[in-house]
């Protein structure tokens, strides 16, 4: 199961594509359709951590069937 470092609160394209198994240009697509949140530092892209948890949680968990 992801579970995050204290110390890594974003991701770069990446890390994140390494980590989720997706090509760095699907990200980049997601990103620019606003699928994917960003924060831009110093002309780099960050995908922040909190989000990637939701996103995982959110597919994992069991439909309820009701």
């Amino acid at each position: 199961m992801f579970t995050a470092t204290q110390d890594k609160l974003f991701y770069t394209i990446a890390e994140l594509s390494n980590l989720l198994g997706l090509t760095e240009a699907s990200l980049r697509s997601r990103i620019y359709r606003k699928q994917l949140p960003k924060v831009k530092l110093g002309g780099r892209i960050l995908i922040p951590t909190t989000f990637i948890e939701k996103l995982i949680k959110q597919a994992t968990e069991p439909e309820n069937p009701f």
